[in-house]
């Protein structure tokens, strides 16, 4: 499994990520209070959305970002070409950064135009 940690302010919440068409994916559970992750399928691939609840490991550029209270989600996925497809959808929440775990920590929007670098 890859993963890029997505950053959004108060309103960057599971409520929003359900709210996403997901390409005719299939959601296999639900977010709950004991495992914090919403998990699809699309063409027999996973994607996972894990909310962190401790931010120790991101406080050192979580303050050098625009939000007063962030959440943090981790974006959780077996193909790099469902999980860009996703980002890409008109509907996914744009007002986020995105941490590719590779140097990157970037506006979504700038992630994109840097055509997606989901991998070294």
């Amino acid at each position: 499994m890859k993963w890029i940690t997505l950053i959004g302010d108060q309103e960057f919440d599971f409520d929003s990520i359900k709210k996403i068409s997901y390409l005719n994916a299939v959601p296999t559970t639900d977010y709950n209070e004991l495992n914090n992750r919403l998990c699809y399928v699309i063409n027999n691939e996973f994607v996972f959305f894990e909310k962190l609840i401790n931010h120790e490991d991101f406080d050192d550029y979580l303050s050098a970002l625009p939000f007063v209270n962030p959440n943090v989600i981790m974006m959780i996925y077996s193909s790099c070409i469902i999980a860009k497809k996703i980002l890409l959808q008109t509907d996914f929440p744009h007002n986020i950064f995105v941490d590719n775990d590779y140097g990157i920590i970037v506006p979504l929007r700038t992630f994109i135009e840097k055509g997606l670098p989901m991998e070294p």
